[in-house]
């Protein structure tokens, strides 16, 4: 599912969406409940550095403590994720594509 271009969500907000997980899918991943990842993305909670140090590992360090709550709209979120992808490549031994 794609964002309208209009729209402004945070970084990780887009990250879930745009690779389609769930809160809890997000959370099991980050080592935390669903609940939690929501609360991450409401701003009613800040991730624990473990946390944070995950949200950086699986986007590759695109995304972490510093920025995972800024606003972004669809065509940064774009550059995001290909970014995250071509960091992921780059990370591939003899660039062998991996799912």
């Amino acid at each position: 599912m794609s964002p309208e271009p209009a729209e402004k969500l945070t970084r990780l907000r887009f990250y879930a969406r745009l690779t389609g997980r769930s809160h809890g899918d997000m959370g099991a991943l980050l080592g935390v409940s669903g609940v939690s990842f929501g609360r991450y993305l409401s701003g009613d909670r800040a991730p624990r550095r473990k946390v944070a140090d995950r949200i950086k590992e699986i986007s590759r360090g695109v995304i972490h403590a510093g920025n995972y709550a800024d606003e972004i709209g669809a065509e940064e979120a774009a550059v995001m994720m290909a970014e995250i992808a071509r960091r992921e490549a780059a990370a591939q031994p003899d660039g062998a594509c991996h799912d």
